[in-house]
């Protein structure tokens, strides 16, 4: 048998190199977004579909929405909890009799929430945080040093520009908690932002889809059947390739 020129193996070599860069690529690709490898060391985490529930050490009990995570700081002083991805519903704990009063602070890129009650929600988005307050009142601070008395039933976003508060008439935010998607005249754009952390691959959708203004309850569970609901009750097309991606957009009139 004639021997291989050097160039033929080297070229072999090459494509057998490229060949497992791409594979180790995808297998670390996908393990990413079962379980966000950014957060493997906060102390409490979920991966993509999963919730979890936690009780504290001062018996304050947390839950953590899917793709979430959160580390735990408690001191003499206050009781902070860091959010470093997703959401997180707060049932707060009043301190124990003969105990000093330690605030129970959850703190976001963005700023902070400090409980003035029991019961609230902070979600960690690109750019700014949204709080939610389902009892009592929440203390927020931006690091701006802006603060703002947020009342129950109320929401707010913090950002690089202060605080503002948004009408929650139609708003559902801690609905997840729920296992559920509860919109009502929203638009389609953030149905899909509650649903992307329960989908293992991507979803992307166009912004004429986005902007259609959607009600219903959807559960998330069943991020598929999700998606064909939206297919049967408005006029949108969902497109997959496999588990990796999904593109969704308004549905072609003239076909």
């Amino acid at each position: 048998m004639a021997p291989i020129p050097k160039a033929a193996r080297r070229r072999g070599l090459l494509r057998g190199g490229l060949a497992a860069l791409l594979a180790s690529t995808a297998t670390a690709w996908l393990v990413h977004r079962q379980t966000p490898l950014t957060t493997l060391a906060a102390d409490l985490r979920t991966g993509t579909g999963q919730r979890s529930h936690h009780r504290l050490p001062d018996g304050s009990e947390i839950e953590l929405d899917a793709r979430s995570a959160a580390d735990i700081a408690y001191s003499d002083t206050r009781r902070l909890e860091r959010l470093r991805e997703g959401a997180l519903l707060a049932q707060v704990a009043a301190s124990a009799p003969g105990q000093p009063l330690r605030p129970f602070v959850v703190q976001s890129a963005q700023g902070t929430a400090q409980a003035l009650g029991t019961r609230f929600m902070v979600r960690q988005a690109e750019g700014s945080t949204l709080v939610h307050v389902l009892e009592h009142s929440v203390l927020l601070t931006s690091l701006n040093g802006r603060q703002h008395r947020l009342q129950e039933g109320r929401s707010a976003w913090i950002d690089a520009d202060g605080i503002r508060t948004q009408d929650t008439a139609h708003l559902a935010p801690a609905a997840w908690a729920d296992g559920v998607i509860d919109v009502r005249d929203q638009p389609l754009g953030e149905v899909i932002d509650a649903l992307r952390p329960y989908q293992a691959g991507i979803i992307r959708i166009s912004p004429e889809a986005a902007r259609l203004r959607i009600f219903g309850v959807f559960q998330l569970a069943r991020p598929d059947q999700v998606l064909q609901d939206l297919v049967d009750t408005h006029p949108v097309s969902v497109r997959r390739w496999g588990d990796w991606l999904t593109v969704i957009d308004v549905r072609d009139r003239s076909a």
